[in-house]
């Protein structure tokens, strides 16, 4: 019966994996209602988002089909209603994906590793490159928020550093997840970058909801309360970058200020 007592209280269940001695130079476990509270902040706001954006996306791609457009017309029209869903839902799993390897940053990595740019196309450059623009211009929109949501993550997982790449509210990891959802479903290389512009103009505004509720989340749990960031003077001066349309001879991506007046 002593042997059985023991055996009973060397039992560990999988609710007190957390405070199991971590190895050696991993990061404390943070807590897990507040990383569930923060990963909502972002699923309620950029999936909805990024289906404003396709909608935007379906109707530029009629009125082109109207006009008798080949390259981008009704064969990329029907083809985007049939894989919106699973787009979404691939960034959706993105997202998610993200957060888990905030929990556990032992996980390995999903998603494969960003194309050399000297082995792609000049297609595949072209949406790189799009990518890149949305993801900056999101970072320059959103830079005051970003810095003190950055800082609170960093003190919250006892981290020195957070690589975009593992930070599922940093812009670039956000552009790229959704460009790994585009490619998964084998989305025409054109609409790609007419969506990606779109994207630019739905996901600034959800962006910022998602930023100021994570911040107020993270202050409000005692996280770096009284941070204050100030913003760079050459920020502040400068405008947002509208999104503009590709060199002629690439894909005729939209402006989505002029397409949204004409609608």
């Amino acid at each position: 019966m002593l042997c059985l007592h023991h055996c009973a209280d060397r039992q560990s269940p999988v609710s007190d994996r957390p405070f199991d001695p971590a190895p050696a130079g991993a990061p404390a476990a943070p807590s897990e209602a507040l990383l569930d509270g923060l990963q909502q902040a972002l699923l309620e706001r950029l999936p909805p988002a990024l289906e404003r954006a396709i909608a935007r996306v379906d109707d530029y791609l009629f009125d082109r089909s109207q006009a008798g457009d080949d390259q981008l017309g009704l064969v990329q029209l029907r083809e985007l209603r049939q894989l919106r869903g699973r787009l979404v839902r691939g960034f959706e799993h993105a997202l998610q994906a993200g957060f888990r390897r905030l929990r556990d940053p032992w996980l390995e990595p999903t998603a494969a590793a960003p194309l050399t740019l000297s082995l792609i196309e000049e297609a595949a450059l072209d949406e790189q490159l799009a990518v890149e623009q949305l993801a900056e211009s999101l970072a320059r929109v959103h830079q005051v928020a970003l810095e003190a949501l950055g800082q609170r993550l960093r003190h919250l997982l006892r981290r020195d550093e957070l690589k975009a790449a593992d930070d599922p509210f940093a812009p670039m990891f956000l552009a790229d997840a959704v460009r790994k959802a585009m490619q998964a479903v084998e989305l025409d290389g054109g609409v790609r970058i007419v969506l990606l512009k779109y994207l630019e103009r739905e996901w600034a505004p959800a962006l910022g909801q998602a930023y100021e509720r994570a911040n107020a989340a993270l202050a409000a749990a005692g996280v770096l309360p009284h941070l204050r960031i100030a913003p760079r003077h050459e920020d502040a001066a400068r405008a947002p970058a509208a999104p503009h349309a590709p060199e002629p001879g690439a894909v005729a991506a939209p402006d989505p200020a002029q397409a949204g007046a004409a609608a």
